[in-house]
């Protein structure tokens, strides 16, 4: 499989490459970065192809993208005339960015997860059944920690554990992100989310079910930004060849 990483000496890019190159049955034919980028013509470290302008050079059969929106928008016009595949993994997209993916989706494979390490697609699904079964009567809480340059907040993963209860309440729940002042007591309703920034932390996420009398606190923890880079690459060889349509982790771990 031939693969492009967008962003390619970001820190995600690089551990994308780490990724790929450990990986058997992989080719690396572009190294892609936006046009006034100081490292253009360098060669990422372990990988002997320089980096470059998007579109120049081979065409992939996937491209995996941790850009930002105007980095992932900028793809789609050259995915869409070659047809390959596109990993997204940019968080903070707007519901217009969405829109656009989706678009794609219609003439290309298309795999978009907020979050694509093992531990949290796992943590998402033990998330659901145990609001399933402590019910509405449980107070539900998202509390996630991330390093300082985090653009973002809440963090992508934290909005899509917030989907996953939503789905599993048995009544409706709304968002709130952060408390702050006289805001009175706790609304049953509510599904706080909150935000932590700080240092150099790669991501932590818990899930907090309290109940009368008892808390249940289910979490997970990223120790290495490698363990999204080693998703990234498994849905790449995931996604290859595959009909054109929106995918995400549960499509990968289907079969399992």
């Amino acid at each position: 499989m031939r693969l492009a990483v967008n962003g390619a000496c970001g820190r995600m890019g690089r551990e994308v490459i780490a990724a790929a190159l450990s990986r058997g049955g992989l080719e690396i034919v572009g190294c892609w970065e936006h046009g006034a980028h100081p490292h253009l013509g360098r060669k990422p470290e372990g990988c002997d192809v320089a980096v470059s302008r998007q579109w120049e050079g081979a065409v992939p059969d996937v491209v995996v993208d941790f850009t930002s929106e105007s980095g992932v928008l900028g793809l789609l016009d050259g995915l869409e005339k070659a047809g390959c595949g596109l990993v997204c993994g940019t968080t903070g997209l707007s519901a217009a960015a969405m829109a656009r993916l989706q678009a794609l989706a219609g003439k290309a494979p298309v795999f978009h997860a907020a979050n694509m390490s093992t531990g949290v697609y796992v943590l998402g699904r033990v998330v659901q059944l145990a609001a399933r079964l402590v019910g509405g009567e449980w107070d539900k809480e998202i509390i996630e920690i991330h390093h300082r340059r985090k653009a973002d907040a809440p963090s992508g993963t934290a909005l899509t554990l917030a989907r996953l209860l939503r789905e599993a309440a048995a009544s409706e729940l709304s968002e709130v992100c952060g408390r702050s002042g006289l805001c009175g007591p706790r609304k049953a309703s509510e599904l706080g989310i909150h935000a932590v920034r700080c240092g150099d932390v790669v991501g932590e996420h818990e899930v907090v079910l309290a109940g009368p009398a008892e808390t249940l606190r289910l979490s997970h923890t990223a120790l290495s930004r490698s363990v999204f880079a080693v998703g990234a690459v498994r849905a790449a060889e995931w996604l290859a060849g595959r009909e054109p349509g929106l995918y995400g982790m549960a499509d990968l771990f289907a079969g399992e």
